[in-house]
């Protein structure tokens, strides 16, 4: 069991006038991080090596340059959803990994960092003895003078998995990110606090703790107090309490039970469940984390009580993000609600940011719903919330999604289509993309086929793709790309190439004719939508259909007579979505490139 030092849970923030700084509290494992000149070793509080289980972040160590070591880093092992937030559920998983494959396969999708807050050992000599504000400093200039971020950035996990959690000198900026990313909270640390062991006042850690709706439906054999909410008729167990309760609110509710419930097994369960008020830091899918009690509410109906509503309340808004008329039906055949749709965009948030994050944006906006009049937006309106991005592109002044605010603040206008170029907006292009567009969902077979062709060509050249339903009928294919290696012009070289190649595979079911009077049923392959102030829809974005279809990302191993769009509903997308995230390895991008480079030059020839 390692010696460290630990913050105290408070409920208010400690007297600002006695020199404190703050930091983002990241849900993972505490960590530390020794290097020397021999190795580097992961070791959890619990004394535990994880070496084995986070390789990535060893190999990074060994690859730096040289530092100046011995150094010991004191940090929190965590996989990032954002800046602000960490997925534990995932590091818990890894953390229970023992086969090297299945390490290797998960740090493709979910890379892990190493987030140093603290810097116990520099060059041998034992830094514990001087300040906090002090080992700050030192620990800046050492991870600076490796290149490693000095705050974290979800978007470097794979390329820079050793990175620093910065401090703030005021805690409302901070509060206020942390809130809106439903991040875990934030620690207080003295500025002159040294280093000693064991929990301590000089640190102080203040949690993000939501209101909940739930009821009360019994009591287990340990004391504890089971709870749960309605969902289809049903009551769904979710985990149960004992913290938060007076002495005398206990006995009353034990009283309560005992005399309205059956009893079986040691347990007990309330006929009538009754409704309370809890407070908790989120769920881990099953029950909610940190159950503490906070009033009863019984004049209340526990029929109100549903899944619904206790997801809505897990998943508050942002403090500056409003929601207009939640219970407008923007789907009214598939029943989706404005707050439904806002829901989704925060859970899939750290999916749908990746992808729009410094694009242009284009939107399809849907202000009563997709049955009633819609309109493209290019240009930003000319009054705007403080935190909105926003660029000149192609003669527009466009919005960046660059933050959860602008992407709420987007949905609660009824933008329900994200389109996006295949740039960021300093012009250098990221993929290279190839819709395949049957002529309606009957056929879609045909993108099947054609997708699976695609592959084999794709195979054969070398080159990294991933493919996504288009959200209607079709299916689309992307080929990354390192930024600023290949121009449009060369790109179309390329798909203008693979579309040829495709229909002359098979011209009975494929065209690359615009016109659809002259396409006869066959399925059009789009090569030219890939082109200078262009967009496509953007992955993890709804499109305007019924059904209220995602764009969705698929494995290529899923590419078959299976395959439905259909499928890929705001439901399934909610409940596949952290399966399977869809993350693009830098060392791809750079393969692709090189080896496209390679068949440009070979094309050119072949036209000489």
């Amino acid at each position: 069991m390692l010696n460290v030092m630990l913050p105290t849970r408070v409920e208010n923030w400690p007297d600002r006038k006695n020199g404190w700084l703050y930091e983002t509290k990241y849900d993972g494992f505490r960590c530390r991080l020794e290097w020397n000149e021999d190795e580097v070793r992961l070791i959890s509080r619990n004394g535990l090596l994880l070496n084995d289980r986070f390789p990535e972040i060893t190999a990074y160590c060994k690859n730096c340059r040289k530092p100046p070591i011995p150094v010991v880093l004191d940090g929190e092992l965590s996989i990032l959803l954002s800046n602000y937030t960490s997925d534990f559920s995932q590091c818990q998983k890894r953390g229970r990994m023992r086969s090297k494959t299945s390490v290797t396969e998960h740090a493709a999708l979910f890379p892990a960092v190493f987030l140093a807050f603290d810097l116990l050992i520099l060059k041998g000599r034992d830094m514990t003895g001087l300040p906090f504000i002090k080992r700050k400093a030192s620990l800046q200039t050492f991870l600076s003078g490796l290149g490693c971020p000095l705050e974290p950035e979800k978007e470097r996990s794979e390329t820079s998995p050793l990175q620093m959690i910065p401090v703030w000198k005021s805690p409302d900026k901070l509060w206020n990110q942390v809130q809106s990313y439903n991040g875990e909270g934030i620690v207080a640390k003295k500025e002159y606090s040294k280093w000693m062991p064991g929990r301590t006042m000089e640190w102080q850690k203040i949690k993000n703790y939501k209101s909940v709706h739930v009821l009360i439906t019994g009591e287990k054999k340990n004391g504890y107090f089971k709870i749960g909410v309605e969902s289809n008729d049903m009551l769904k167990p979710y985990g149960s309490f004992s913290h938060g309760l007076s002495s005398e609110e206990r006995d009353i509710l034990k009283k309560v039970i005992r005399k309205n419930s059956k009893h079986r097994n040691g347990e007990y369960d309330l006929a009538a469940p009754l409704c309370c008020e809890v407070k908790c830091l989120g769920t881990t899918g099953k029950e909610l984390r940190e159950p503490r009690f906070s009033k009863f509410l019984p004049h209340e109906d526990p029929s109100d009580y549903t899944v619904k509503r206790l997801n809505y309340e897990l998943e508050p808004l942002p403090p500056h993000v409003n929601i207009t008329k939640p219970e407008k039906l923007l789907f009214p055949k598939a029943g989706i609600t404005k707050r439904d749709y806002i829901y989704y965009l925060q859970k899939m948030a750290p999916f749908i940011l990746s992808w729009l994050y410094n694009r242009p944006l284009t939107v399809i906006r849907f202000p009563d719903g997709i049955e009633e009049e819609s309109f493209y937006q290019k240009n930003a309106p000319p009054s705007l919330p403080s935190f909105v991005e926003t660029r000149m592109w192609e003669g527009h002044h466009t919005i960046l999604v660059n933050n959860i605010e602008t992407l709420l603040w987007l949905g609660n206008q009824g933008a329900i289509e994200f389109h996006i170029p295949p740039e960021k907006a300093d012009g250098d292009i990221e993929e290279l993309f190839l819709d395949l567009d049957p002529p309606d969902r009957k056929l879609f077979p045909y993108a099947v086929r054609a997708a699976l062709d695609v592959k084999e060509i794709l195979n054969k050249w070398q080159l990294y793709s991933f493919v996504k339903t288009s959200g209607r009928k079709g299916l689309q294919i992307y080929i990354p790309v390192s930024k600023g290696s290949i121009t449009y012009e060369e790109g179309n070289v390329i798909l203008s190439f693979l579309a040829s190649a495709l229909v002359e595979l098979n011209p009975a079911e494929r065209t690359v004719e615009r016109l659809k009077k002259k396409r006869n049923d066959r399925l059009y392959i789009d090569f030219l939508q890939h082109g200078k102030g262009k967009t496509i829809i953007a992955p993890y974005s709804l499109r305007a259909v019924p059904q209220g279809l995602a764009a969705y990302p698929v494995q290529w191993s899923d590419v078959d007579n299976t395959l439905d769009p259909a499928m890929f509903t705001l439901d399934y997308a909610l409940s596949e979505s952290r399966v399977k995230p869809l993350r693009i390895r830098g060392e791809d991008r750079n393969t692709n490139s090189s080896h496209l480079r390679i068949l440009i030059h070979e094309l050119a020839k072949q036209k000489t």
